[in-house]
């Protein structure tokens, strides 16, 4: 039987949909959201493009952990997904507020979460450049524990305590705080507050990552926790 373009377009077009209508029944509602958009991306003008925040902390996390720019870019390239160009990820990073302490892109997303989620921090120590930028009224760059005391010294690492929940749903950096040395008691004064702040949002933290250095093992017995 012969068919012409039109027709054939139109049976085409009622197969596909078939096809998606049954998967998207097995699909997580993240699923659906992602599989949704990229299908209106990819008919859409790249100019005209719009992202969903969380594609977007994706295509962020997928970017930093290629091993070259070059294996992002030939996922965009290829059509394999439609995802933002790397001046965009590099305009939304630097979106992100200086502030040490508890990130607020983190607060908002677990106010979303509908279902309890169960979680861990990893907590490690960023080696930064040392040096004194003037921005939002304020001297940036001294060690900063927000309302702690903090001594008048320039910052030379970031303490960092990134969330993540133990079916990878949740993966975001948590919080962060400039500092030198980061005692074994302040770790732990951050690290309650971190759990304190997740339990309010039904975010129950079951572990805790870290190397094995001298202070996070201090920090590990007065926490009570078996390293």
């Amino acid at each position: 039987m012969l068919m012409n373009a039109s027709t054939r377009k139109k049976l085409t077009k009622g197969f596909f949909r078939d096809i998606v209508e049954s998967v998207a029944e097995s699909m997580n509602e993240w699923q659906r959201m992602f599989f949704k958009e990229q299908c209106s991306n990819a008919k859409s003008h790249p100019n005209a493009r719009r992202y969903h925040h969380d594609v977007i902390r994706l295509a962020i996390e997928l970017y930093a952990r290629a091993r070259a720019p070059s294996a992002y870019h030939m996922l965009r390239t290829t059509g394999l997904l439609t995802l933002p160009s790397s001046g965009s990820l590099r305009h939304y990073r630097n979106l992100a507020s200086s502030k040490p302490g508890i990130c607020e892109i983190a607060l908002e997303q677990l106010k979303r979460l509908k279902d309890p989620v169960d979680a861990y921090h990893t907590i490690d120590d960023m080696k930064i450049r040392e040096n004194l930028v003037y921005q939002d009224s304020r001297i940036i760059g001294f060690v900063d524990y927000g309302d702690r005391h903090t001594p008048d010294q320039i910052a030379t690492h970031s303490c960092m305590f990134y969330l993540r929940s133990f079916d990878r749903k949740l993966s975001i950096p948590f919080s962060w705080w400039p500092t030198t040395t980061t005692k074994a008691f302040t770790l732990a004064s951050m690290f309650m507050k971190a759990v304190m702040v997740c339990e309010k949002w039904n975010v129950q933290i079951h572990a805790v990552v870290a190397d094995g250095v001298s202070t996070n093992r201090n920090f590990f017995s007065r926490s009570c926790f078996d390293p």
